[in-house]
């Protein structure tokens, strides 16, 4: 999914919670667009080429090859969020935004190709990179 309709749904989400919950819920909109920034780490490392343009275009267009680990985006960072969300009131928040970015990913995904496309765990990066032959 583009980062600016992550951008959109995290700010809607903002908007609802912010008059309740006041400036705190800001952080939605850090983890519901900024936990992105993996994508352009995973180009950097393939390509040593930091070009937000061509990263954007690239995650767009190759769809088929072999899955990146997006660090951001597994369930083991998730699983860190959660825990730290008991001892750090923006950490709910961040979590939040990030489940949400989460669920937008999974439904754009399925919806474009009837799968998810990325490796949502580190354990299965771990297995089928083993198994990709490329």
């Amino acid at each position: 999914m583009m980062p600016q309709t992550h951008l959109l749904i995290s700010l809607l989400l903002t908007v609802v919670f912010y008059p309740v919950f006041g400036p705190v819920t800001l952080w939605i909109l850090v983890g519901g667009v900024l936990i992105d920034v993996d994508h352009p780490l995973v180009y950097l490392a393939r390509f040593k080429n930091f070009s937000l343009k061509k990263a954007v275009h690239y995650f767009e267009s190759n769809k088929d090859l072999m899955p990146a680990l997006f660090i951001f985006h597994t369930v083991e960072f998730l699983a860190i969020m959660v825990v730290l969300s008991f001892f750090y009131r923006p950490a709910v928040w961040f979590t939040i935004g990030m489940f949400v970015h989460y669920l937008a990913d999974w439904f754009s995904e399925y919806r474009k190709s009837g799968k998810l496309l990325k490796p949502y765990s580190f354990f299965y990066w771990l297995r089928i990179r083993k198994s990709y032959k490329g």
